[in-house]
């Protein structure tokens, strides 16, 4: 099939200009031409018959005795002078008021729409006889002219509207073009949106502009294609390899777990037989953490259901967990709560427990060896908070307003120990799932983390750090207010 040629945008402006200019000016040659017929053919007058037919009134009116107006046509106003002074007449108040101007020596053409010209032919007995007239176009008899609209008006008017059609008409053509031009790119950007990016647009434009764009929008969906492909190819990659690390982590922990079974059963000292719980139960939280990365790795995670958990047993199972990772690394840890009321939170543990978990290994990495650990928890305003207090050198200004974003870590004042900074924002979602936030703060003692919950969910989210005055009043082991 053969293709029309494209158009530039520039190209159908002129077009469009040229096109519509020459439809007018035949338009105004036919309605030219009609009036012309309408003239030749005695329906109408030309619009100087008043000026031409001056000397022939004239001659007739000074040809009679006595005054008579039967022989004036009737697109002539007229008006009979006596010693200046308007006598008898068939002239408006306005027409007078023209004609007196001229009696008083004003020449000039009177009137706005159709301006008012005078002429004066003398009388017998000193009388004037003053002939009204104006350049339009009359209907050829005097019933005409009283009982159908101005011709000239109403000539005019259909020759408007007749250039007002054909313009609307062009526009309308140039505007379909336009519109399907439009329409083409418009259905090739919904293709996008819908990924429907293996084969090309079978739409195609008249107008180079927007086929540019068409173009531009074929190679926009070839190169996301590609891309969105690699991107699924490392995708897949990633998955495997999760699953293969995950597979062959279980190995390392089923040995761990195997021979600390075995050092259970042997006859320990009960500081070795905390320790050996401690590595059974370590080893119990790798395998859960193993089986999750698998269900991901598969892509096929394990559900997570919120469920009522009681206070007293979310701070028991937080600070066994506390007192395991802090033996390890010889730092003091030291439960700062006191008795909890018999209060539940709905949460989703084990998320909330991993959450908890790397808020502790953060507190203990930058805690001192010798030095303590403080963790605990309260309630406050419909709060819960559960808090963690390190011995280090505190936050930075940077660590406050940036902590919590992913992969940021600070500088070289809080030694990172190959950590990629997922830890607080990992966290961070976490409290944010369940409504709540973190406060960052620095006490005197060193840098401070609280994961506050709603005791109703809410979806007010935040993370707030500030710089904490010291307050003596106030025990450093008490959860700081959460706002």
């Amino acid at each position: 099939m053969e293709t029309k040629r494209e158009l530039s945008l520039n190209h159908i402006f002129w077009r469009y200009l040229f096109s519509t200019a020459a439809l007018w000016a035949v338009l105004c040659g036919v309605w030219f031409f009609f009036l012309c017929l309408l003239i030749q053919g005695g329906l109408v007058l030309r619009a100087d018959a008043g000026e031409q037919n001056l000397a022939q009134t004239a001659a007739l009116l000074q040809a009679q005795e006595d005054f008579s107006p039967d022989v004036i046509p009737f697109y002539y106003r007229w008006a009979l002078v006596e010693e200046g002074t308007l006598g008898q007449t068939n002239m408006t108040q306005a027409q007078q008021r023209l004609a007196r101007r001229f009696l008083a020596g004003d020449s000039s053409p009177q009137g706005l729409l159709y301006p008012k010209y005078h002429w004066p032919v003398p009388l017998s007995g000193g009388r004037l006889c003053l002939l009204q007239y104006d350049y339009r176009t009359h209907y050829a008899t005097l019933d005409w002219q009283e009982s159908l609209p101005d011709f000239q008006i109403t000539a005019l008017l259909v020759l408007l509207l007749l250039l007002g059609l054909t313009a609307l008409g062009k526009t309308r053509r140039y505007t379909a073009l336009l519109r399907q031009d439009v329409k083409s790119v418009t259905l090739s950007c919904d293709a996008v949106a819908r990924r429907e990016l293996t084969a090309d647009s079978p739409n195609r434009a008249r107008i180079k502009e927007f086929q540019a764009a068409l173009t531009a929008l074929d190679t926009l969906r070839r190169e996301l294609a590609a891309s969105l492909q690699a991107q699924w190819e490392a995708e897949q990659q990633k998955q495997e390899l999760l699953a293969s690390l995950a597979h062959d982590l279980k190995t390392p922990l089923t040995v761990i777990g195997g021979n600390a079974e075995l050092l259970s059963e042997d006859a320990l000292s009960p500081e070795q037989q905390a320790c050996v719980q401690a590595i059974l139960r370590g080893a119990d939280h790798a395998g859960d953490y193993v089986t999750r990365l698998c269900a991901a790795a598969a892509e096929s995670p394990l559900p997570a259901a919120r469920v009522p958990v009681s206070l007293s047993h979310l701070a028991q199972t937080w600070a066994t967990l506390g007192r395991d990772l802090a033996g390890s690394k010889g730092v003091s840890f030291h439960w700062a709560a006191g008795p909890l009321p018999q209060q539940t939170v709905l949460v989703e543990e084990d998320t909330l427990l991993r959450a908890l978990e790397n808020l502790m290994s953060n507190g203990i990495r930058y805690t001192p060896r010798g030095k303590d650990l403080l963790c605990g928890m309260g309630l406050s305003h419909q709060v819960t908070a559960l808090w963690v207090q390190d011995g280090g050198p505190g936050f930075s200004p940077e660590a406050l307003s940036k902590a919590g974003k992913t992969f940021y870590t600070e500088s070289a004042s809080r030694p990172q120990e190959g950590h990629l900074g997922l830890g607080l924002y990992s966290v961070l979602q976490t409290a944010r799932a369940h409504g709540g936030g973190l406060l960052l703060e620095n006490t005197p003692i060193g840098g401070r983390v609280t994961l506050w919950l709603p005791q109703t969910p809410s979806p007010r989210t935040v993370l707030l750090g500030e710089n904490i005055p010291h307050n003596p009043e106030r025990s450093p082991y008490d959860p700081l207010p959460i706002l």
